[in-house]
C-alpha cells in the first residue's frame, strides 16, 4: 500500500494471467519482500524451500514470484535452483542463528545439480514453494535488488505446527 509501483507489480494483469495458468483463478497475496544484496557484502540465503516458512497444509497452492530490479547474475547472487525438487515434497530444514532463517539439512541437499538463473531488470521467475533454491553472496561490485511476492490459492488452509513439523522439521525438531 505504501508503494504504488510495487503494488502495481504485485497486481499486474500479465503476472496474474500467468498465475491463473499455474494456480487457477483466484489467489491472495500474503507476503512481499525486498531482497537486497549490496556490492561485496551481500550475504547468502541458504538452500531452502519457501514452504518451510509457511504453515499451509498444501504447499502446491503457494507460488513465489521473484522480480529482478537489477541484473541478477552468478557473480552478484542470482537465484540458483535444483530443477524438479518441488516434486519430492517437503524436506527437513534446520534453523540457523536466526529463527527466521533455515536451511535444508545436508543429507537432502543436491547442490551439485543446481542451475543459476540469470535475470535482467524486470524479469520475473515464478516458482513452486517446494523448489530447492539458494542465492550466493554478492562478491561483485554490482548491487543486486529484487522483490518477491508469495501468493496462495483461494481456499488454501493454514495448518497447525504439528502438520508443519511433519513436513519440514528434522529429527531434533
Amino acid at each position: 500500500e505504501d508503494s504504488p509501483a510495487l503494488k502495481a507489480a504485485a497486481n499486474s494483469r500479465r503476472l496474474h494471467a500467468c498465475l491463473d495458468q499455474i494456480l487457477g483463478q483466484g489467489r491472495i497475496l500474503f507476503q512481499e519482500m525486498a531482497l537486497v544484496k549490496p556490492p561485496r557484502i551481500g550475504s547468502e540465503k541458504p538452500w531452502h524451500q519457501d514452504a518451510s516458512y509457511f504453515r499451509l497444509t498444501d504447499p502446491s497452492l503457494i507460488v513465489g514470484v521473484w522480480i529482478a530490479l537489477d541484473a541478477a547474475l552468478p557473480n552478484n547472487g542470482c537465484m540458483e535452483l535444483v530443477p524438479g525438487t518441488h516434486l519430492e515434497g517437503g524436506v527437513p530444514h534446520v534453523h540457523e542463528n536466526d529463527f527466521n532463517r533455515c536451511r535444508i539439512v545436508p543429507g537432502k541437499l543436491r547442490a551439485n545439480e543446481r542451475v543459476p538463473i540469470s535475470m535482467q531488470p524486470g524479469d520475473a521467475l515464478v516458482f513452486h514453494s517446494l523448489l530447492h533454491h539458494y542465492t550466493a553472496p554478492n562478491t561483485s561490485d554490482m548491487r543486486r535488488r529484487a522483490v518477491q511476492y508469495h501468493y496462495h490459492q483461494i481456499g488454501a488452509v493454514w495448518g497447525d505446527v504439528g502438520t508443519h513439523t511433519a513436513h519440514f522439521h528434522d529429527e531434533d525438531g
